[in-house]
């Protein structure tokens, strides 16, 4: 029953997404990119209706239900639906061992399962982060899972969202590595595309690290990718600017995104300003200001702030400039400062699972923990990815170089 909900869920994703691209006037036309806007248009539907009923599973089959109608009645405007089917079945029945295979993240039953299961029994309440600390700064992950309570599976979709992430992300990279017109045009597209689709699949195949970071993470990448190709075409015609145009749309919606899975995805709103700092994009940038992509990213935007500030009293958590005090669900602001202590002692090594350093304060004061740092982190987790990262782009490079040096002496002879 879960593997035919899986498929379900997909074509009911490429359905929303539909509707959201007729909004946004997009002319998508593969299924990787309908798929992630359909989980952003879902993200969007459940942020709202959360507020208002819970998420019980004759609601949730309604929502599926909507989906798969649209995603079928749409199905007309592919040229090429075969190869896009292809693609489809072959990513998603590789995931199929992704979702079975393993356990899943360390967090997911301290604040990641609650959090929806919550949102399945009840209208979104205030006040959740007096319970428990990672309620305080949502991610949109949790509110899109809560739709995935279904008749006769229960609770037992709830970690399947990061699937359908990397699943759409893998058929956008496959496409562009096997589209030969695209590697005649854009060979560094083709080859972006490979390394990112070779890195997904290498560094995050285990379902147990995919927590809310690595979603946000293959979002980034795919922006990157669509932002290169975006300042590489600087063609003035009005095909091309229509292209550049849509390329910036998913850049924009798709930062957007990223930010209200994790709040620090906050800092890649700075590639907006490429766009100003590029003649060629500026004027499509600036078009946009007030156009249905804004509206869509400002109400992503919106819709987390608000999450966060009916749940901890903040803003922005756990950044005590932006909290309240006043209110009835606020949070303490020295428990938010030693929240924000923590916050900054863990990611500079001073805390894991098994150790905390004494003297908080001083530790993470001036470059005192970047000795700690090194050891505790850096040679055992930040070396062993940069060398990996390294190793793929050797080898990656020697493979294209030889045939590179190939075809410069075929074509010499």
């Amino acid at each position: 029953m879960m593997y035919f909900y899986f498929y379900l869920i997909a074509f009911s994703l490429m359905g929303y997404g539909f509707i959201l691209s007729i909004y946004l006037r997009l002319s998508v036309n593969n299924f990787g990119s309908l798929g992630l806007l359909g989980i952003i248009n879902l993200a969007i539907i459940s942020y709202l209706t959360s507020l208002f009923i819970n998420h019980g599973q004759i609601f949730n089959f309604i929502i599926l239900l909507i989906g798969i109608t649209s995603f079928f009645f749409n199905l007309r405007k592919f040229k090429n639906l075969k190869k896009e089917l292809i693609y489809f079945f072959l990513i998603f029945s590789l995931l199929l061992l992704f979702i079975s295979i393993g356990k899943n993240h360390d967090d997911f039953p301290y604040y990641h399962f609650p959090y929806i299961q919550l949102l399945t029994d009840y209208s979104h309440p205030l006040g959740l982060g007096q319970l428990n600390n990672g309620f305080r700064s949502p991610s949109s992950i949790f509110f899109i899972s809560s739709l995935f309570f279904l008749p006769k599976i229960g609770i037992y979709l709830f970690h399947i969202t990061p699937a359908f992430i990397m699943g759409f992300a893998n058929i956008i990279f496959l496409k562009n590595i096997l589209d030969k017109g695209l590697f005649q045009k854009e060979k560094m597209i083709s080859f972006l595309s490979l390394l990112f689709f070779i890195f997904i699949n290498v560094f995050f195949y285990r379902l147990s690290e995919h927590g809310t970071d690595r979603s946000g993470m293959i979002l980034v990448l795919l922006s990157i990718l669509f932002l290169i190709a975006l300042i590489n075409n600087q063609k003035n015609s009005f095909q091309e600017t229509k292209i550049n145009e849509e390329l910036m749309k998913m850049i924009i919606i798709l930062i957007c995104f990223a930010a209200t899975i994790k709040p620090y995805y906050l800092i890649n709103f700075s590639i907006f300003l490429l766009f100003v700092f590029f003649e060629h994009t500026r004027k499509i940038f600036l078009s946009l200001f007030f156009s249905r992509t804004f509206y869509v990213c400002l109400s992503l935007i919106i819709f987390t702030i608000f999450f966060t500030f009916i749940n901890s009293g903040c803003l922005i958590f756990p950044i005590t400039v932006t909290c309240f005090e006043n209110l009835a669900w606020s949070l303490d602001k020295g428990l938010i400062s030693q929240t924000n202590v923590w916050f900054e002692l863990w990611s500079k090594g001073g805390a894991g699972p098994n150790y905390t350093v004494e003297e908080r304060l001083e530790y993470i004061s001036g470059l005192n923990w970047l000795s700690n740092w090194f050891e505790k982190y850096f040679f055992n987790k930040v070396f062993d990815f940069l060398i990996g990262i390294l190793i793929l782009s050797f080898i990656l490079f020697l493979d294209f170089f030889n045939n590179y040096n190939s075809n410069k002496l075929i074509q010499k002879n």
